[in-house]
């Protein structure tokens, strides 16, 4: 599967190519389509998705089994789109059928080359879950992903609070390496990397965090801590999950890890973060941290889990 950031950068190029077609969804729908699909590193035919497909409702520009309907406007239907809803949901209503086990697909795109209504009807009949432009689709590319079979994430997206959030993340990492001896750097690089894990998966955590690192500086993060974050990193990261050494934070690095809780997790985009981090760190401390390791798509899925572990019985020394 293609990471985040391939996804992205090839959706860029995407834009970059479709921005400025002005002719009608009959000449060059399949290719926008095909190419859309290619953007996720899948192949639209060989992902099951049907051209023209005949429903009960009507003929659907593209039907992928059991997970979305997509219909295509012009170009010049951009900001009208509000007039062709009915047609699709028409469309979606009528596309289960209870004798032979259809179900109506999850998702609908309702799209015009440069502007797209993405529906998930079944849910929230009334309103698209989010209306973006072919602008900002690459970075908010997560709205997407069941083309490749993955659930989409629905998120508010602000890539300044992301770059200001990834800055933050390698500023208290870089002034706890600094100090410390080197063979505590693994200790440090996995305080990070758990932290920042447990910030994109649970909001709860953020508060959880600020309660426990706004008291008398010096604090130390014990095993209580890691039971706390171990579940976010897969055990081929590291060795020894179950014996942490404990990470004793200065008044600067509470103030800093305290800064970085507060940010607004849900809008930081993850692929975005997890590059400018890259570019903020050296290579060992990329490998360490794991930022080529750890697939955003994996970020996404925690992000969007509503099976994560709790924090009320975790505590702090």
């Amino acid at each position: 599967m293609r990471s985040g950031e391939e996804i992205r950068a090839a959706l860029v190029r995407f834009a970059d190519r479709w921005r400025d077609y002005r002719g009608n969804e009959r000449s060059e729908a399949h290719t926008f389509i095909d190419e859309l699909f290619a953007c996720y590193g899948t192949d639209r035919k060989d992902s099951g998705a049907i051209f023209e497909d005949a429903l009960p409702g009507g003929i659907v520009d593209v039907h992928l089994p059991g997970v979305a309907l997509i219909e295509m406007k012009r170009p010049s239907e951009a900001t009208r789109l509000a007039r062709h809803r009915p047609q699709l949901l028409d469309y979606w209503y009528n596309s289960a059928d209870v004798a032979s086990g259809r179900e109506a697909p999850p998702y609908l795109v309702l799209c015009a080359f440069q502007q797209f209504e993405i529906w998930e009807p079944g849910k929230y009949p009334s309103q698209p879950r989010l209306t973006l432009s072919l602008d900002e689709l690459p970075d908010q590319y997560e709205v997407l992903m069941f083309l490749v079979g993955e659930e989409p994430l629905f998120r508010p997206a602000s890539r300044k609070m992301t770059e200001q959030a990834a800055t933050a993340v390698a500023g208290i990492y870089r002034a706890m390496i600094e100090r410390r001896r080197p063979e505590s750097r693994g200790a440090v690089q996995r305080f990070m990397l758990g932290t920042v894990w447990k910030l994109f998966s649970e909001y709860d955590f953020a508060r959880f965090l600020l309660a426990q690192v706004a008291k008398p500086p010096g604090r130390m993060f014990s095993s209580s801590f890691w039971t706390l974050v171990d579940h976010a990193i897969d055990a081929d990261l590291v060795e020894n999950q179950a014996d942490h050494e404990p990470v004793l934070l200065t008044e600067g690095e509470v103030a800093l890890l305290c800064d970085v809780a507060r940010f607004d997790w849900p809008s930081i985009n993850p692929t975005i973060f997890g590059s400018l981090l890259e570019g903020f760190l050296s290579a060992e401390d990329r490998g360490s941290l794991g930022v080529h390791y750890t697939h955003e798509i994996d970020i996404l899925k925690i992000v969007g889990s509503s099976r994560l572990v709790g924090v009320g019985g975790c505590s702090c020394r």
